[in-house]
């Protein structure tokens, strides 16, 4: 084609053409990993990392977030040549990860891959992790360009602890079917004067755990009887107002600004005590609890 003409080729074939570049350079790549895992001794130099350099030197970060989503388009990492792939390809200019499926023995240097060269990442979706919660929440706090987060099947009330503090720019959280999400999950989520022992101490049993409630309960009965031994213009007041009156008193964490969909739905959260909570500290929040929306 001369200089000044200009392209008759439709945009459609365009998509085509990228499309099947893309698949030939996913081939290539995969082979590559082969090779590299079939290797009996690793050379000094990492070939992983020389790969890296290479993809990242001359594949602008578009085209690499299509490759990564071509390489986990069954969005399972089940042997090492995916768990490679991962790794080759996710870095602080990709943008979204869908991972709903992770081999066991993997897990653990999948959240490793995920923590060092996933801060760039906006979209996060995991499910069905078995990892001692631990190791997985640890992860969130080097993730803080989240804003949509989808962790079904796979979050606890210390991983929301770790999101909170975090993940500032949150917009959608996605803990659906998370029966290991209390109340207490809520609060560590929203509020930031929680430390994390403190967390780690109410969530290693039922006996702590129960322990904690009731010194939450013991601290709200105190707190109504002085209300009521107070003069009457004072003493109009009812347990959700003191609860407004320390949300406002307490640092929330950055997220309650940002969140606008918050999906609770077939967790441990009550009607009664996490719910409220959530309505006073994420006012723009949308929250999903039951078959319906609830904007509270």
């Amino acid at each position: 084609m001369c200089i000044g003409e200009t392209s008759s080729v439709a945009p459609a074939q365009l998509t085509r053409l990228e499309d099947l570049a893309l698949n030939a350079v996913a081939t290539v790549l995969k082979r590559a990993i082969r090779r590299i895992n079939d290797m009996p001794t690793l050379p000094k130099t990492s070939p992983i990392a020389d790969i890296q350099i290479q993809l990242r030197s001359n594949i602008p970060a578009s085209l690499r977030q299509r490759l990564l989503d071509l390489g986990l388009k069954c969005e399972r990492i089940y042997n090492p040549i995916d768990l490679m792939m991962f790794e080759v390809l996710l870095s602080s200019d990709i943008k979204r990860l869908t991972v709903k499926f992770v081999r066991k023995w993997y897990q653990d240097i999948f959240l490793e891959i995920l923590e060092k060269q996933g801060s760039g990442l906006m979209t996060l979706r995991l499910e069905d992790f078995r990892l001692p919660y631990r190791k997985f929440s640890t992860a969130f706090s080097a993730l803080a360009s989240l804003t949509v987060l989808i962790l079904k099947y796979t979050c606890d009330d210390l991983t929301l602890w770790h999101i909170g503090h975090g993940c500032p720019s949150l917009q959608t959280l996605d803990v659906f079917g998370c029966k290991q999400v209390t109340d207490l999950g809520v609060k560590a989520l929203c509020i930031k004067d929680i430390p994390e022992p403190q967390m780690e101490e109410a969530f290693s049993g039922k006996e702590e755990k129960s322990s904690w409630i009731s010194n939450q309960q013991s601290f709200w009965e105190n707190l109504t009887c002085c209300c009521s031994r107070a003069p009457v213009g004072i003493a109009v007041v009812g347990l959700s107002w003191w609860r407004a009156s320390l949300m406002r008193i307490s640092r929330k964490n950055a997220c309650c600004t940002s969140l606008l969909v918050i999906n609770v739905q077939s967790t441990s959260v009550s009607h009664d005590a996490g719910l409220p909570l959530l309505k006073n500290s994420c006012p723009n929040a949308k929250v999903l609890i039951g078959l319906g929306v609830d904007n509270i």
